[in-house]
């Protein structure tokens, strides 16, 4: 028995010695017919390219020279063993990723907005994917495909997930959600697409569409940094989603689409693992103070947690840059001094104008998407700023609705420069006033609106908060009773320019 099992390992290590001569002959047969074509490549890389994208002039090579280049790729897939070939099939779409725990992460094809997906699953789940996939080994025996991968020093394998966009970052041992734009960029013609941004998303304003245009290339340009969002209040049909959705189409599989409050907000974030720009469609109204400062953090934040139901969670650089659409006359809540938001007005001029809407898509899908994409890439963001928002009167009308009765009373009052607004009457005059009666011109005017209203010290604070340039004096009364605090009141002009840098405003906010 045990001169028959000698001589068996004797004639396995003949077997094998032959194998590897024969193919260390092919090897090198392989390499000198790549160099008479005049190709340095390694047997490795003949295996992964695709010639018709990889090989320079290929399509213009003569048939007998291509059909060399492609038999000889054929003989150095079949210079792999069996094993090696699994290994190889199953490495262009799995890998083993160890957070806290071990996983199988899958890439797929967003079948939404295309590029590359993927889904993290236990190893069990792996196997059972590929119990009945068996192949018939090197030494003749059956083994799943799972069992050769997960089993193999050279299945592709991570140490953790981040996200860093345009950086490859190949010798990361990390996966990297990055995944780049799904289109080419080329100079060509998108003007109807531009036009529609300035004179519909920003209503013809100048200054706002420089700031839109500039916010969209730094997204591009920088997708790694976060800092601000666009807000477009606007009823139906009036061109917002034509606006957006050419800036996801460039981005793919980092582009998500919600509808739901809850999609953005929650502590179930997975679907927005890899997402760069977020279109909260019709998500959020003003009256969602609760969530306000889930969707400021995400604004901001240099890092988030990603986690799926029954996964654990994964902290990565935050790089989620979003646009609120509504319909909503009051679709966020805005503080005072807010400097997140970016508020427009979307114009109605092409409300419903479907022969518009069809010119301005005619022209995307005819190279209208690489020029859009070449002129993200290529616009001039030296002295550009996101950060420093230009004075939007829409965004002051969400501010004003967000605020207490407190500033909706004094804002009236500059308005209609008197604080006398409660009365029936309004005497229309602006003078120094004694301090209860400017808080019982307030009482009467917030219980007349249906306002909430607050305590006479909580009021004068916020006063002369809202606008310094006022002062308290205490006059003796002619009477000789005692003093009688007064407002002293400085310009009209002065306090509606408290007002409105207390409010980071412009002076269209006074106009009618």
């Amino acid at each position: 028995m045990d001169k028959y099992m000698s001589d068996n390992i004797k004639t396995d290590l003949k077997i094998q010695e032959n194998t590897a001569r024969k193919s260390t002959d092919l090897n090198i047969s392989i390499i000198e017919n790549l160099r008479k074509l005049g190709l340095e490549l390694t047997i490795d890389q003949l295996r992964d390219i695709d010639p018709e994208k990889d090989i320079p002039g290929f399509a213009g090579w003569d048939h007998e020279r291509q059909g060399i280049l492609l038999r000889l790729q054929v003989d150095a897939l079949n210079l792999l063993t069996p094993e090696e070939m699994v290994v190889r099939e199953l490495n262009r779409k799995h890998a083993v990723i160890h957070t806290d725990q071990f996983y199988i992460l899958t890439e797929k094809e967003n079948p939404v907005f295309g590029g590359i997906d993927f889904t993290l699953e236990s190893k069990q789940s792996f196997k059972n994917q590929y119990e009945n996939k068996l192949i018939t080994c090197s030494n003749g025996r059956s083994r799943t495909k799972a069992d050769v991968w997960l089993k193999s020093s050279n299945r592709r394998e991570f140490n953790g997930i981040n996200f860093t966009p345009h950086e490859v970052a190949k010798a990361s041992k990390c996966y990297n959600l990055w995944k780049g734009f799904s289109k080419i960029a080329k100079q060509g013609d998108c003007s109807k697409y531009w036009s529609h941004v300035r004179d519909n998303i920003c209503s013809g304003d100048g200054v706002a569409y420089r700031y839109v245009r500039k916010w969209c290339a730094y997204l591009f340009q920088h997708p790694n940094e976060v800092h601000t969002a666009l807000v477009l209040c606007g009823s139906q049909g009036v061109g917002k989603n034509s606006f957006v959705e050419p800036l996801g189409v460039l981005l793919g599989s980092h582009y998500v689409l919600l509808s739901n409050i809850q999609e953005l907000v929650s502590n179930f974030n997975y679907h927005l693992k890899h997402a760069v720009l977020i279109h909260a469609n019709e998500a959020l109204w003003g009256g969602h103070k609760k969530e306000i400062g889930t969707l400021k953090a995400m604004i901001t934040e240099k890092t988030c947690l990603i986690e799926g139901k029954g996964k654990d969670r994964i902290m990565v650089k935050n790089f989620k840059h979003i646009i609120l659409s509504s319909n909503e006359e009051w679709p966020v809540h805005l503080d005072h001094d807010d400097r997140r938001f970016f508020v427009l007005r979307v114009s109605e001029n092409h409300k419903e104008d479907h022969t518009y809407f069809a010119a301005v898509q005619e022209q995307l899908d005819r190279g209208g998407y690489e020029a859009l994409l070449y002129d993200l890439l290529h616009e001039d963001l030296i002295v550009f700023n996101p950060r420093e928002l230009p004075n939007s009167e829409a965004a002051f009308s969400i501010k004003i609705r967000s605020s207490d009765s407190i500033h909706k009373y004094i804002y009236e009052a500059l308005k209609d420069g008197c604080f006398d607004i409660g009365n029936v009457s309004p005497n229309g005059i602006w003078k120094t006033l004694p301090v209860d009666s400017v808080f019982n011109d307030y009482c009467c005017w917030y219980s007349k609106n249906g306002e909430k209203g607050v305590i006479k010290d909580i009021f004068s604070r916020h006063l002369l908060k809202v606008m310094p340039s006022i002062t308290i004096s205490r006059p003796r009364s002619r009477s000789g009773n005692g003093r009688t605090k007064m407002y002293v009141l400085p310009d009209i002009t002065d306090a509606r320019e408290d007002f409105q840098k207390f409010y980071k405003a412009g002076s269209s906010i006074w106009n009618d």
